[in-house]
C-alpha cells in the first residue's frame, strides 16, 4: 500500500476533470498510471470517504470521490 501514491491520485482527480470523468467510467484505467494496491482500488472503486479516511487519508481528499 502507498499512502502517497493514494494521495496523489486523489490530488489529481480533484484538479483534473477528465481524469475524475475517465474514473467514473473505467475506474481501473483511470488508475492505471498509479501504483493502488487492490484494498485502496476497493476504497477508491466504493466511493465512501470513510473507507478512504481507513487507509491514512485525510478528510478533504477522502471525499475527493464523492
Amino acid at each position: 500500500m502507498s499512502k502517497a501514491e493514494l494521495q496523489r491520485f486523489l490530488q489529481d482527480v480533484s484538479a483534473n476533470p477528465s481524469l475524475r470523468k475517465a474514473f467514473d467510467e473505467n475506474p481501473n484505467a483511470a488508475i492505471a498510471g498509479y501504483e493502488i494496491a487492490p484494498d485502496e482500488m476497493g476504497a477508491l472503486k466504493s466511493r465512501d470517504p470513510e473507507r478512504i479516511k481507513k487507509l491514512g487519508i485525510d478528510e478533504r481528499l477522502s471525499a475527493a470521490l464523492t
